[in-house]
């Protein structure tokens, strides 16, 4: 369930990148939630959570304040303090394997590489 979170939120928060440069908040606002249910993925580890949520909820906060500044700079922190871009930049596919990842084994769906033979 955190690796679920993780991909799902975190690819949603990665997505926002281009509105928090631009400086872009009716863009943002509607999409504060996704920080939040983030720092859920660090549940069960209680001090990443705890910090983790500290510079989600401070993003948030200038967020509802049109402080771009702040949202611009929680953003990047969040970003370096978690690792998300390593975290989830996604491994090259293995020639002729089965791959099944957190989200397609949640819903069931397995992807299939497909491969020539020589």
């Amino acid at each position: 369930e955190p690796s679920r979170a993780l991909k799902k939120y975190g690819s949603a928060v990665l997505a926002l990148e281009g509105a928090v440069a631009k400086g872009d908040l009716a863009a943002i606002k509607p999409k504060l939630r996704k920080f939040t249910l983030l720092c859920g993925a660090w549940r069960f580890e209680p001090s990443d959570f705890r910090k983790f949520s500290a510079i989600a909820d401070a993003l948030i906060e200038g967020a509802q304040n049109n402080k771009i500044d702040v949202v611009q700079a929680k953003y990047a922190q969040l970003l370096k303090e978690t690792g998300l871009k390593q975290m989830l930049k996604g491994a090259p596919v293995p020639k002729g394997a089965r791959v099944i990842d957190t989200g397609s084994s949640i819903a069931g769906i397995s992807k299939l590489s497909l491969y020539t033979e020589s």
